[in-house]
C-alpha cells in the first residue's frame, strides 16, 4: 500500500468510522459480555486463558481470517519495512485493521454477513486497551504484528514459524534481544484479559530458554530448535496457553455423541472428559473445568481429555490433582479491567513451577500429548507453495 492509497483510506475511515463514544460503549460491552460467561469460574489457568482469549478473537470475527491473509495484510501496509519499535499512530492501526476486514469481506460468500464497522472498532480498540497503557494512541509495530498475527486463524506451526520470521538474524538463528521483546508482546494478550499473574512477563524470563539450563542454545537456534522447543511435551510454561488456545479452537468444532453425567447435556460440544476411576462416567468441558460433581465422581480423579469423536483416539491424560492449586491470585474483576501496566507485576512465574511438576502439568493437559506425535509430520514437506509465500515475506 502506498503512501497516497494509505492516505485516502485514512480520510475514510475518519468519516465513516464509528463514533469515539459508541467505540467505548463497545469495547465495554465485550467486556461485560466475557465476565457474563463465567470464565473465571475455570480452575485451570491455561484453559482459562484460551476460553477467553478464544472469547474475544470470534467476537471481533479474528477467527475468519487466516494467518497467511494477515501476513499478507501486513506486507500491504508496509509493516515489512518498518523498524519493530516504530509507533504506529490509531489513525494508521485502524487502517491497516480495516484493510484486513475489507479483505474479508471480499472473501466471504454472499450468505455469511459480518459487521465490518463493529469489528474493525473492537479490534482496534481492544488492541490499544491490551498494548497501549499510557493511552497516548500510539501501539508499536511488533505489538501488532504479534497479537494480530496470534489471534487470527490458522495452524499454530505456521504462525510459530511467522514469528520465528520477525526474531530471526540474517543467519536464520533466533536473535535474543529481539526473542525478549517478542514475548513481552506475546504475554501482553494473557495479560489483558487479566491472567499476567499465571502467565505474564518477567525481566529474566528470556533468560531461562538459554543453556545449559534452558532448552534453547545462544546463537544456534534454528527454526526446528524453537518449534521442538514451544510445541513438544516439555512446552514452557509461558508457551501453555497458546498451544491450549489452538486445540480449544480446533475441538469447539466436534460434537461427541454422548451425554454428560453432570448437566445431562447430548450431544458435548468442544472436549469431553473421561474419568479412569468412574465406570462408564464422562463430563463436559463446562462441568469440568468448573468442578462440577454428581454419582461419586471426585475432584482428584483421574480423567483423560478427548477433543475428537474419532473411535480410535486414545485421548491424553489430565492430571487434575496438579491442575487445582490453591494460591493463585485474584483476578480482576470485568466489565472494568485495569490497564495492562497495573496486571504485569509482581510476576509469579517462578512460584508456579514446583521441581517435581512439568508446567503443562500445572496449569493445563500437556499441550504436547497432542502436537508432538504430528510435529514431525507437520515440519517435514514445509516447502510447499504457501510456505514459500511466507518466507520471501520474511526477506523483503
Amino acid at each position: 500500500m502506498d503512501a497516497t492509497t494509505s492516505a485516502i483510506l485514512a480520510r475514510n475511515i475518519m468519516n465513516e468510522s464509528i463514533p469515539k463514544d459508541e467505540a467505548d460503549q463497545l469495547l465495554q460491552d465485550l467486556f461485560h459480555e466475557m465476565s457474563e460467561e463465567g470464565f473465571d469460574e475455570i480452575r485451570f489457568a491455561a484453559y482459562r486463558t484460551a476460553a477467553k482469549l478464544l472469547f474475544i478473537q470470534r467476537k471481533t470475527n479474528l477467527h475468519l481470517v487466516d494467518v497467511f491473509n494477515m501476513i499478507e495484510a501486513f506486507r500491504e501496509n508496509g509493516l515489512n519495512t518498518l523498524d519493530h519499535n516504530t509507533e504506529l499512530h490509531e489513525t494508521r492501526l485502524e487502517a491497516i485493521v480495516s484493510s484486513i476486514f475489507y479483505a474479508l469481506n471480499k472473501r466471504l460468500p454472499t450468505t455469511h454477513y459480518i459487521d465490518i464497522e463493529r469489528s474493525i472498532s473492537l479490534v482496534t480498540n481492544w488492541l490499544l486497551y491490551a498494548y497501549d497503557s499510557d493511552a497516548i494512541g500510539r501501539m508499536r509495530v511488533l505489538s501488532v504484528k504479534t497479537a494480530l498475527s496470534t489471534l487470527c486463524a490458522g495452524r499454530l506451526v505456521d504462525k510459530l514459524r511467522y514469528h520465528f520470521s520477525q526474531i530471526e538474524d540474517d543467519n536464520g538463528l533466533l536473535n535474543f534481544p529481539k526473542f525478549e521483546a517478542y514475548l513481552r508482546e506475546l504475554l501482553q494478550l494473557p495479560a489483558a484479559v487479566g491472567e499476567a499473574p499465571t502467565f505474564g512477563f518477567a525481566e529474566d524470563m528470556a533468560n531461562k530458554f538459554i543453556s545449559p539450563d534452558g532448552p534453547l542454545k545462544q546463537n544456534k537456534t534454528e527454526l526446528l530448535n524453537y518449534l521442538e522447543c514451544v510445541m513438544g511435551s516439555d512446552t514452557p510454561l509461558c508457551y501453555v496457553w497458546l498451544g491450549t488456545l489452538q486445540k480449544m479452537a480446533n475441538a469447539s468444532k466436534c460434537e461427541h455423541h454422548i451425554q454428560c453425567q453432570c448437566c445431562k447435556k447430548k450431544p458435548i460440544q468442544g472436549f469431553r472428559y473421561k474419568c479412569l476411576h468412574c465406570y462408564n462416567y464422562t463430563l463436559c468441558q463446562d462441568c469440568f473445568w468448573r468442578g462440577k460433581l454428581s454419582q461419586s465422581h471426585k475432584l482428584t480423579h483421574d480423567v483423560r481429555e478427548y477433543s475428537t469423536w474419532n473411535a480410535g483416539e486414545r485421548g491424553s491424560s489430565f492430571r487434575s490433582k496438579f491442575l487445582c492449586g490453591g494460591g493463585r491470585k485474584k483476578r480482576p474483576s470485568l466489565p472494568e479491567p485495569p490497564l495492562p501496566s497495573d496486571l504485569s507485576g509482581p510476576n509469579q512465574y517462578v512460584d508456579y513451577v514446583p521441581n517435581s511438576v512439568s508446567p503443562e502439568s500445572l496449569v493445563g493437559s500437556s499441550i504436547g500429548s497432542s502436537n508432538t506425535n504430528k510435529l514431525t509430520e507437520d515440519l517435514d514437506g514445509r516447502m510447499d507453495d504457501e510456505h514459500k509465500l511466507i518466507s520471501r515475506y520474511a526477506a523483503r
